[in-house]
């Protein structure tokens, strides 16, 4: 495979990102998925991670109306990008699907454990029962603190969902997944975390619930201050694609509608028969099979026609059946 000088260089920079990454964030809560390049100087490989991204997980938080969680752990992100901010090196896309979190795993075997040295025996099924018995026992002065909390963390709604906890979260590893547009310079953990709401909100329409005043206020930034940062994220985007278009700018340009793709294979074996349009054309004999034709390749997606007909003077009227089976019609624009 040949490659551009410029696409090698991009390339080689990623391990040097890696390396000033690793320094900036070194005694910080940030690990920086590591980077090598290959043999050949012309390729990179990454270190596999797993766990779940804080996009997803932030997702959620919303769908969940779980506001409170979403703005502790936004504001656990943004203390954690804060880390040595003034060194002159940032990764300017660390966005929220950017960094994979890998959860503290749960400490349900610590806490029968705990629960078996207090009560002498494993705890029982009726939670509400075990935190009351908890409490009696703190009161009396069995080893508080850790029991306690220990318990307040197995009642607590998190737990009865597949989503890790927030104490989980926020324990567990946070990593550095994808650091391409790293630069040598300082960058503001205010404008990062900024350009990552931004794009969060942009990029999916059900985020939109997600108040952005309240997040703009946590971080402190002016209106001027966050129109400067829409404007260097519109520079950047051009930086980033040049003289060519994201496959969104491609998407609009078009012109087409969304369309789901499982929906329209699964109408397929039918459509090729229903989507067919025929145009009668009256010659003074009213409408008949004979003075009809099929109009090809008039669909432009589903349920969505544009043709373009013509008629000589001997034809008095047309009628255009849009399909070969019973259907409600909306003219969008007709011209003569």
């Amino acid at each position: 495979m040949r490659y551009r000088n410029e696409a090698v260089d991009h390339i080689r920079s990623m391990e040097t990102a890696y390396n000033d990454l690793m320094q900036r964030f070194e005694g910080g809560k940030l690990e920086v998925n590591k980077c090598s390049l290959c043999e050949d100087g012309k390729s990179a490989q990454f270190e596999y991670v797993e766990g779940i991204t804080l996009e997803e997980i932030l997702d959620g938080c919303l769908e969940r109306n779980q506001i409170d969680k979403f703005h502790a752990l936004f504001n656990e992100y943004l203390e954690r990008i804060s880390y040595h901010e003034e060194m002159p090196v940032a990764d300017y896309d660390l966005i929220f699907s950017n960094i994979l979190i890998t959860p503290e795993e749960a400490a349900d075997e610590v806490t029968d454990k705990a629960a078996e040295e207090v009560f002498g025996e494993p705890v029982g099924n009726d939670v509400e029962d075990t935190f009351k018995e908890t409490s009696v026992e703190v009161a009396n002065g069995v080893s508080g603190e850790t029991v306690e909390e220990t318990f307040v963390e197995t009642v607590s709604e998190d737990s009865y969902s597949d989503e890790p906890s927030l104490k989980a979260i926020k324990n567990g590893v946070w990593t550095i997944i994808d650091y391409e547009w790293t630069f040598g310079k300082p960058v503001s953990s205010k404008e990062t975390a900024f350009r990552a709401v931004y794009c969060y909100v942009l990029e999916n329409e059900k985020r939109n619930k997600l108040n952005l005043d309240a997040v703009i206020d946590t971080l402190g930034i002016t209106e001027r201050e966050a129109e400067e940062f829409r404007e260097q994220e519109m520079g950047f985007q051009e930086f980033v694609t040049g003289k060519h278009k994201s496959m969104a700018q491609m998407r609009d340009a078009i012109g087409y509608k969304i369309m789901e793709p499982l929906k329209w294979v699964h109408k397929f074996d039918d459509s090729s028969k229903k989507e067919r349009i025929q145009i009668y054309e009256d010659r003074g004999k009213g409408y008949c099979e004979e003075d009809s034709y099929f109009v090809r390749d008039a669909y432009e997606g589903e349920n969505l026609i544009r043709l373009k007909l013509e008629a000589d003077g001997d034809v008095n009227m047309l009628r255009i059946d849009p399909a070969m089976d019973y259907c409600v019609v909306r003219v969008k624009e007709l011209t003569f």
